[in-house]
Order: structure tokens, then C-alpha cells, then sequence
């Protein structure tokens, strides 16, 4: 995947104002670390691609096949997040909160957070590979992407981190994708505390404030973003693999 640029809005809205869920959207607002993908991504099968393409009329029809579409999507099902929604919506801002229980100690969760060039989705980048992407976990630490193709110093600032408790709380100062050139005020946070259990749970809030009322519409699309990145964590966390 190239390089990618912000796209105009779509005019149709989707969700409402008010508490509770919002009906995800076709297509996301633009493209970026959020738009990228995002309308391919409500509409994707629990499997891969290539799986897929073995369901071609005349094809994949037989017993060996379903097996192997069972075990993906149970994979695929067992990364996902336990919780997820749209908290609340208002005029102008939205609340999304994401939960999961990984299983591993507090201290490698907050250690992998700090790789998120390893599970990042690069399908949600503006290079398309998310091995661009760094974010040290410290006060003012960038997260950051290099646009290599673009040469030497070429790159984008996706958010600040601005709170650090190893362990418990990560919070970055994050306008991501196309909500960066909204002009919003955004904040992606990741708690942790041990699951009782065993394992770690993990609470991803992302709020945003001073967003137009046809952003605000997209709130939906854009927590099956942020939640499909916790996902993601979970799954490199406990098997080394982002998926």
C-alpha cells in the first residue's frame, strides 16, 4: 500500500447522538491511520483472503474445506475483544471504549505497547507498514511514522504521549488519521490491572472533543478501528503474532 491521503467525508451519516451503540458505517471518514480500510473492514468474512478465494462458485464447497474456515475464524474471534462500544456520543465528540483480558503479566503488556511497529495494523498507516511506526514509552515521546518513500526526515506525528505509569496507564495525546487535520483535541488511553483470573486486563478508551457533527456520525467506524488495533495487541502479546 502506498502512501495515504485524506479523503473527502462521505455525506451520508451514520449512529446518532445520545448513549449506547451507533450502527457502524460503510466507509470510514478519510484515509490514514483510521481511514485506511476501514469500509473493507466492516464488510470483511472472519476469514483471509486467499481462504476466500477457495469459496469461488464450484469451489470450496466440500468437508475439507469448512474445517479450515472454522479454525480461522475461531482464531480470528479469539483475538477480538471481549468489550466494545460506542460509550456515548454527543454535538461535538464521541467515547469509545474497547476491553480485553490478555493473557500475560501487566509488565509485557506495557512492554508491548512500546512495539507498536509489531502490531499496529499497517494497513492504518500512511506508508503502509506499521514497522514505520515507533512510540517510546515517555512523557513527550513521539508516536511517530517515517515515510521512507519520501525521503530522508519525511514522516508524521500521530500523537504525544503525555502520561506514563508503567504498568497501569498509558494515555497519548492522539488525533490519528484523518481527526488530526479536524483540528480535535483526542485522547487514546490504555489501562491495565491484573485480571483476577490470571492474565491482564486491558481498557482502551478514546475520546474526542471538538469534532463537526459529520465526524461524530462515524464514531462507529472508527471504534472498529481502535478496537481491531487491540486486538491485535492481544494476539502479538500471547503468540508473538499481531494475527
Amino acid at each position: 500500500m502506498g502512501l495515504m491521503v485524506q479523503a473527502p467525508v462521505a455525506r451520508r451519516r451514520f449512529g446518532g447522538s445520545g448513549q449506547g451503540h451507533v450502527r457502524r458505517p460503510d466507509r470510514g471518514p478519510a484515509a490514514g491511520v483510521l481511514g485506511a480500510g476501514l469500509g473493507a473492514r466492516s464488510r470483511r468474512f472472519l476469514i483471509d483472503r486467499s481462504t476466500r478465494a477457495s469459496l469461488a462458485p464450484g469451489q470450496g464447497r466440500d468437508q475439507a474445506v469448512r474445517p479450515a474456515l472454522i479454525a480461522a475464524a475461531a482464531a480470528l474471534l479469539a483475538a477480538m475483544p471481549a468489550h466494545a462500544e460506542v460509550k456515548q456520543t454527543w454535538a461535538a465528540g464521541f467515547q469509545l471504549e474497547d476491553r480485553t483480558t490478555i493473557a500475560a503479566s501487566p509488565d509485557k503488556v506495557w512492554a508491548a505497547l512500546g512495539q507498536i511497529g509489531q502490531w499496529w495494523n499497517g494497513e492504518h498507516s500512511y506508508s503502509g507498514d506499521s514497522a514505520n511506526m515507533t512510540m517510546p514509552l515517555t512523557p513527550g515521546g513521539c508516536f511517530c511514522e517515517a515515510l521512507p518513500k519520501l525521503g530522508p526526515g519525511a514522516g508524521v506525528k500521530h500523537g504525544e504521549v503525555v502520561m506514563v505509569m508503567p504498568g497501569q496507564a498509558l494515555r497519548i495525546d492522539a488525533p490519528l488519521g484523518p481527526l488530526q487535520g479536524e483540528g480535535v483535541g483526542a485522547a487514546l488511553t490504555f489501562t491495565l490491572k491484573a485480571a483476577p483470573g490470571g492474565g491482564t486486563e486491558v481498557v482502551e478508551t478514546f475520546n474526542v472533543g471538538g469534532a463537526r457533527p459529520e465526524i461524530v456520525g462515524f464514531a462507529a467506524g472508527i471504534d472498529g478501528v481502535v478496537r481491531e488495533q487491540l486486538g491485535r495487541l492481544k494476539s502479538y502479546v500471547e503468540t508473538g503474532k499481531p494475527q
